[in-house]
């Protein structure tokens, strides 16, 4: 019994090691024809958020115009992802190697949205949760 354990164990040991290179997320990049490699979308706290933002990322509110209307963070662009039309046709005019952080009052459109832009094929974009949180922090406002 033991030794079928064991023979079980070392053959599930030596599929995964076998399979894991072709579990590895990869795309490839048409421009240069090289495989690259696909982030997921990364959460980020609103230190992470801020060193990306001082570090170049954009900022993208996917809150409604009111929300945004009602106050942002600097610089941001407002992207709102529940008109689906608008939001994928505005991506899609965005460079996809950038990185970008996004935010909405609570982190649920911005969920939705990192992924959307995921598998629209952008490699870096962090999802920042809530407006509110990143405020709080001290990452300056309109």
């Amino acid at each position: 019994m033991a030794a079928r354990r064991t023979r079980a164990t070392l053959a599930a040991l030596a599929l995964a090691l076998v399979a894991s290179p072709a579990l590895t997320a990869c795309a490839e990049d048409a421009d240069a024809g090289l495989a690259v490699d696909v982030a997921a979308v990364v959460l980020a706290d609103p230190a992470e958020a801020e060193r990306a933002i001082e570090d170049g990322a954009v900022v993208i509110d996917v809150r409604t115009p009111e929300e945004f209307g009602a106050g942002h963070l600097e610089g941001a662009l407002n992207l709102d992802v529940s008109d689906t039309a608008g939001f994928d046709a505005a991506i899609d005019e965005l460079d996809r190697g950038a990185t970008y952080v996004l935010y909405c009052r609570t982190g649920n459109r911005s969920a939705a949205a990192a992924e959307r832009m995921a598998d629209a094929g952008f490699r870096d974009v962090r999802d920042a949760g809530a407006f509110d949180d990143l405020a709080a922090a001290g990452l300056p406002t309109s």
